[in-house]
């Protein structure tokens, strides 16, 4: 992860309090992260970004809608669905 790309809005913690969070960046930053964290792929599932992003009615939207966006634009892809979640490959990394 080069942490020379990552947004000041990430690096001072205030993407939380802007108008449409959690976005497309927010979920492509938490996920790329948490890979970067933990030595994994770039995969994410839903349930864990509505339990880490999400909690009332407008967060979970908010993610539904960008979720929906980065797979038009294919920044990433579906890779499994499953009972309760539908997992994610990151397809365009911007922090490469």
């Amino acid at each position: 992860m080069n942490r020379d790309k990552i947004q000041l809005k990430h690096i001072l913690g205030v993407h939380v309090d802007l108008p449409g969070y959690p976005n497309t960046d927010d979920i492509i930053y938490y996920s790329v992260k948490r890979a970067f964290d933990r030595g994994k792929d770039l995969t994410f599932t839903d349930a864990l970004i509505y339990k880490k992003l999400g909690g009332n009615p407008e967060l979970n939207e908010n993610i539904n809608n960008s979720i929906a966006k980065l797979m038009e634009t294919g920044d990433i892809e579906l890779s499994r669905i499953n009972k309760d979640s539908n997992s994610y490959r990151i397809l365009n990394n911007p922090y490469n």
